[in-house]
């Protein structure tokens, strides 16, 4: 029962750990749009423009940061899992 118990929490401690890099590769796909072209003069268009390009960004960096946070998350969970997967393994008959 022992081992039965060990290897479920070391698949588990997989499943989460995979989870984990999932959110972290999607955190890192977060992208910006390009910016207008700046060689046109400045009026209030561009600079509109420009105010809700930087909107976006903090968007962006909001999104990003929520998926970290998920990630973080998910490796905590794999670690303890993983841990307790291992005391148990180890542990003599």
């Amino acid at each position: 029962m022992r081992i039965i118990l060990g290897l479920f929490l070391a698949v588990a401690a997989l499943i989460s750990g995979l989870i984990a890099a999932y959110y972290w590769f999607r955190s890192a796909e977060v992208r910006l749009k390009k910016l207008g072209n700046f060689a046109e003069p400045v009026n209030e268009a561009v600079l509109d423009s420009f105010t809700q390009w930087i909107f976006e960004i903090a968007d962006n960096i909001k999104d990003a940061a929520a998926l970290n946070k998920r990630a973080a998350i998910w490796t905590a969970v794999s670690v303890v899992l993983g841990a307790i997967a291992s005391v148990i393994g180890n542990r003599p008959v």
